[in-house]
């Protein structure tokens, strides 16, 4: 029954008045935290896409400066035909990246050998440099690249 008058209420409130909704404080001030909520998301995903290339560059990158000049014939005026002064310029700065870069490394292990106890006894004590885990089975490559 409550439903049935709340609906009937509704009704007549849409048909006199299509823009006025009625809501508690409580509605109101939720409403007003949400918004304000996604207004700092939109904010945040703005910054994030267009953000500043600063905000994600280490101190210290290389810089390369490219200029982009007119030829003094593309300086020239169309109605008097003098050549055209630089008034100003427009900087765009983009990070650029180069393709990971590869090497093979070559670790030596060296064997040693005592030489006074091989002249002694004719038998040598040889002890090996401890090898590091390796992350790869071993291969063989060429070594004359």
């Amino acid at each position: 029954m409550w439903y049935n008058i709340l609906m009937e209420n509704e009704k007549k409130t849409a048909t006199s008045n299509a823009e006025m909704v009625t809501i508690s404080r409580a509605e109101y001030d939720e409403l007003k935290l949400q918004n304000q909520w996604l207004l700092e998301q939109l904010g945040l995903a703005k910054k994030r896409q267009s953000g500043s290339v600063t905000d994600i560059v280490p101190e210290g990158t290389p810089t390369e400066v490219v200029e982009h000049r007119l030829s003094e014939e593309e300086r020239t005026c169309d109605v008097c035909g003098a050549v055209m002064e630089e008034i100003g310029k427009e900087v765009r700065r983009s990070l650029q990246m180069e393709p990971a870069r590869f090497w093979i490394r070559e670790d030596v292990y060296y064997t040693y050998a005592c030489r006074n106890c091989e002249e002694e006894t004719n038998e040598a004590d040889i002890r090996k440099t401890p090898k590091q885990p390796a992350l790869c089975p071993d291969r063989q490559w060429p070594t004359g690249c």
